[in-house]
C-alpha cells in the first residue's frame, strides 16, 4: 500500500507541476498520437503540450511483461528529454527500468515525428519525459 500512495503522490505532483498535462484539455490540438497502432509489442504514446512548443511531455505506456531497452520513441522537438515520472521505479515496488539521465534526441525521424529518443520501456508501466 505505501508504494503505491507514494505512486500516486508523485502522479499528483507530477500533473500540477507540467501545464502541458492540463492546461487547455477542451484543445484537441494540444494532444497527438504518437504511437497508437503498436499491437504487436503492446505499446502506446502520446504527446500534451500547453498550447507552445516548449510545454510539451511525451507519454509512453507498455502493456505487456517485457522491458524493452533501446525502444525508439518518437517524439516532436530536438533537445533534450528528461524522465519526470516512471511508474517502474522501485519508489513504487516496481522493477527499477527506469531513464535516469537526460536523453538528447536526435534528427531521426520516428513514428510521424521529426526526431526521435531511444530510451529503457518498462514492463506493464509508463514513463513521462519532458522536454527540457
Amino acid at each position: 500500500h505505501r508504494c503505491l500512495r507514494n505512486y500516486v503522490r508523485e502522479l499528483n505532483t507530477v500533473y500540477l507541476c507540467h501545464r502541458a498535462l492540463w492546461q487547455k484539455d477542451h484543445d484537441p490540438s494540444c494532444f497527438k498520437w504518437i504511437d497508437a497502432d503498436n499491437a504487436e509489442q503492446s505499446v502506446v504514446s502520446f504527446f500534451r503540450s500547453a498550447g507552445s512548443p516548449e510545454e510539451q511531455v511525451v507519454v509512453i505506456m507498455n502493456f505487456t511483461e517485457r522491458v524493452y531497452h533501446g525502444y525508439r520513441l518518437g517524439v516532436p522537438r530536438k533537445g533534450v528529454y528528461q524522465e519526470i515520472l516512471n511508474s517502474d521505479s522501485d519508489e513504487f515496488g516496481g522493477s527499477n527500468q527506469v531513464n535516469p539521465f537526460p536523453l538528447e534526441a536526435d534528427d531521426f525521424a520516428w513514428n510521424k515525428q521529426p526526431c526521435s529518443i531511444s530510451i529503457t520501456l518498462p514492463p506493464l508501466g509508463a514513463a513521462w519525459f519532458r522536454l527540457v
